[in-house]
């Protein structure tokens, strides 16, 4: 797709999903500054509701139950489809396979950035890995990781090579997404997909980095503490939260062009 901007013609590396399950104005002035800022760099669909993984979504997507019916009968049979905890795949990959571009950015609605939107997809615009999310390590590294637990993987992936992550950002390549659908739908692989998708991307030989590489002369993009189950102190944690976006109280947000994680939102 081509879009103009300041005169010239541009193309978008990718498209982007705003996954929400608790849309209120808050969430879309904090989706409309999202949209505004990356225009030429992402096209954004804002997906509400997507814990609700038992509901026809009336896009461009398959029912995930017929694109990923194994993961899909997982979710059922532990009583995630209404909570979507573990397992957003399902509602994320047939989104990424139905794309229109090559690469798709999954946002959930409660990350934020102490900066210009710009700026951040601009730096991964030339990027071509398949799998761009955040605190990617081997197992070795974060032994103590609770989500090890209910991970299970086929019997030619040993543990040594298991990856986990921490997913409310990432971006996957739809080629990528293709081939982690067959995959899951080979049986053998069960567990969060913060574990589901960096192993299986690593095991069959995509591209698997992390947003934190700061590449050359730049500063990392968050930094976090994966020794705690919270991840906390840092800006990219699963708690504390903030009440207020960026946009509404940058006072909060005291290191600039950082992603932060979690914001939530009051009504």
């Amino acid at each position: 797709m081509t879009v103009l901007r300041d005169g010239l013609a541009r193309r978008r590396h990718a498209s982007g999903l705003f996954l929400c399950h608790a849309p209120n104005q808050r969430v879309f002035d904090h989706f409309d500054r999202l949209c505004r800022e990356s225009d030429g760099y992402v096209d954004w669909v804002l997906v509400a509701d997507e814990g609700h993984l038992d509901a026809p979504r009336g896009d461009a997507a398959r029912h995930p139950s017929a694109v990923m019916p194994v993961r899909f009968a997982a979710a059922r049979a532990c009583g995630r489809l209404t909570d979507g905890a573990g397992m957003m795949d399902i509602a994320i990959m047939p989104r990424v396979l139905a794309a229109a571009e090559d690469f798709v950015w999954a946002l959930e609605y409660d990350v934020d950035y102490s900066g210009d939107w710009r700026d951040l997809f601009a730096r991964f615009a030339r990027n071509r890995a398949d799998v761009l999310t955040t605190t990617v390590l081997a197992r070795e590294h974060c032994p103590d990781w609770a989500l090890w637990a209910t991970a299970r993987a086929p019997d030619a992936v040993p543990q040594t090579a298991w990856l986990r992550s921490f997913g409310p950002l990432m971006r996957l390549s739809r080629k990528f997404a293709a081939a982690y659908i067959e995959a899951t739908n080979a049986g053998g692989w069960d567990g969060h997909y913060e574990f589901t998708i960096p192993t299986i991307g690593r095991h069959l030989g995509f591209r698997v980095e992390d947003l934190a590489d700061p590449g050359r002369d730049r500063a990392p993009l968050y930094h976090n503490n994966p020794a705690d189950e919270t991840l906390s102190p840092g800006t990219f944690v699963w708690r504390p939260a903030r009440t207020a976006y960026y946009h509404q109280n940058p006072l909060d947000f005291p290191e600039p062009d950082r992603l932060y994680h979690p914001v939530k939102p009051q009504s």
